[in-house]
């Protein structure tokens, strides 16, 4: 029985959660500081430096960027409801499309490499306005945009 509860253990999803990292308190701030609780699993490693009282605090976090990038597809009804055209279908390091409706047109690129990548702009694009991304500012010259390393980035167009 030992034997078989130490494989569903191994196996259990729970080895893979941590309890919530609040702050960087006793436990993350996941149960109350001045008591002495224990919560039932043990609290990751690095909860001073990866918690959301730090991601909050930083405009640039990852948490900070869901909130925008959340926030955009519930103002944009091009995100849900539209037409999806792929551009380069064929490719196994970027992955390029649109999202059209009546009003809007977004161009789409994700690059899912460690490296940077540079993609030839097609004509049909004029106009370009930089929408949102996980880095500051995308590398866009006359007919080419670079992406660094794992980079997403979303531009309306004309």
């Amino acid at each position: 029985m030992s034997d078989i509860l130490s494989d569903l253990q191994k196996k259990a999803r729970d080895n893979a959660r941590t309890p919530m990292q609040w702050d960087d308190s006793r436990n993350a701030g996941f149960s109350d500081g001045d008591k002495e609780v224990k919560p039932w699993m043990k609290v990751n490693d690095d909860y001073k430096i990866y918690n959301a009282e730090r991601e909050l605090a930083d405009p640039n976090s990852v948490m900070r960027f869901w909130q925008k990038a959340l926030k955009f597809r519930k103002s944009n009804l091009a995100c849900v409801y539209s037409v999806f055209l792929q551009i380069e279908p064929e490719s196994e390091e970027l992955f390029i499309y649109t999202k059209t409706t009546d009003d809007d047109t977004f161009l789409v690129f994700l690059n899912f490499t460690k490296d940077t990548l540079q993609w030839e702009i097609s004509s049909t694009y004029i106009k370009f306005e930089r929408v949102i991304g996980n880095f500051d500012e995308t590398a866009l010259q006359d007919n080419s945009v670079q992406l660094k390393p794992y980079e997403g980035v979303v531009y309306r167009v004309d």
